[in-house]
């Protein structure tokens, strides 16, 4: 598709911020594998009272066809947190949407650049919906399964409109499915990972807790601990606050299944963590991006029917790593799925050159299934 005129512009006002949520739900209305996020979430997401907006500035465009029908979207972030943590001028773009036209894309692209550029970044990166610590990454392998519960999804197009406005890859992030029966009935393997983790758990003194959530505001401090320790030296890696770390924790809080919500200790000193979220992407496809009238009982209904979960995250803070941790969280995750019912699991995101990880999951019967890319072009 070509249009011979068309407009960006900043998003101002109600109705442009209204198109700019819905554009998605147009564009994907047809796509099988798309889960749609409820509007309400979406729209609190982009809300200026979100954490973010206490560290970060976001600016919103929309791309209009000659008619004035909105025909893509991205939003400029410009993440002072991430500058201040990396000493880089690096800005963002997020949120990116649009049919399958290169002058949209590539006038979405310029719009977002030259705001980043006027705050005196040098740099943008993306897609990031606000940083690494929430959704990010463009699909560029895989498009033929519904994603997992925060992942992303989008049409192979994209990271040919990227490429054609003068992208490059920065970074792939990968995402690994498992058949858990499958991986389940390799007893010799698994029992010979259990050997040695028992050895292990017994040298450090290792304990392994769930998630208690009568005292949940306390398992959140620790969760912060290990997760601002753990992921430091990660690409990409910004810490949370206070308070974006109590908003992720409310957002996700009715999702967290705490038998899957594991910690390592040794001693009183938490190490590691691995969360595991049952994938309610099976649910959200069910409901059209609506909670109310009738979205509600269709997400009480089909929540009974989660079969897969996602481990969104599996850390092990600096000074034990490479102990032999990660394999011990990630074999009794695996256990306790395979004992709840779910039949199939994902390990995702797991940066391309984490080889510590990428082996681990490997060894433990993961295969790799989606790659997602993050962009980067200098300003």
């Amino acid at each position: 598709m070509v249009i011979s005129t068309m407009s960006v512009s900043a998003v101002s006002g109600s109705s442009d911020f209204n198109e700019f949520i819905e554009l998605p739900y147009r564009l994907y209305r047809s796509d099988p594998y798309w889960a749609p996020p409820l509007r309400s979430d979406q729209r609190k997401l982009l809300d200026r009272r979100h954490p973010f907006y206490e560290h970060g500035e976001v600016e919103l465009f929309l791309a209009r066809d000659r008619a004035g029908q909105v025909v893509g979207r991205i939003a400029a972030i410009d993440n002072q947190l991430y500058v201040n943590f990396h000493q880089e001028p690096v800005g963002f773009f997020g949120f990116f949407e649009t049919i399958d036209d290169q002058d949209v894309a590539t006038a979405l692209f310029d719009a977002a650049g030259q705001w980043l550029n006027k705050r005196e970044l040098k740099t943008m990166l993306g897609p990031m919906n606000y940083s690494t610590n929430d959704e990010c990454g463009l699909l560029i392998e895989g498009f033929d399964s519904m994603p997992y519960i925060l992942m992303t999804h989008n049409p192979p197009y994209y990271s040919r409109l990227c490429e054609g406005a003068g992208l490059s890859k920065a970074k792939d992030l990968l995402a690994f499915r498992g058949d858990w029966k499958t991986i389940g009935a390799n007893t010799a393997e698994f029992d010979r990972w259990r050997r040695i983790n028992a050895k292990i758990i017994q040298r450090a003194n290792i304990t392994i807790k769930t998630a208690d959530m009568s005292r949940f505001d306390r398992e959140i401090e620790t969760l912060k601990v290990v997760y601002n320790q753990a992921w430091i030296d990660n690409w990409g890696f910004v810490p949370l606050t206070d308070r974006e770390m109590a908003q992720m924790a409310r957002d996700l809080k009715s999702f967290i299944d705490p038998e899957l919500a594991l910690f390592a200790y040794s001693g009183d000193e938490p190490i590691g963590v691995s969360i595991s979220l049952p994938d309610y992407n099976q649910v959200l496809r069910r409901m059209g991006g609506h909670l109310w009238p009738f979205g509600i009982v269709k997400f009480l209904w089909y929540r009974r029917k989660i079969n897969r979960v996602r481990v969104i995250a599996l850390g092990i803070v600096k000074k034990w790593q490479k102990r032999g941790i990660a394999p011990i969280l990630m074999i009794e995750t695996i256990d306790r799925a395979i004992k709840k019912g779910y039949v199939e699991g994902e390990v995702s995101w797991v940066l391309e050159d984490n080889q510590l990880l990428l082996n681990s999951i490997r060894s433990a019967g993961g295969q790799l299934y989606k790659r997602y890319r993050i962009y980067q072009r200098a300003l």
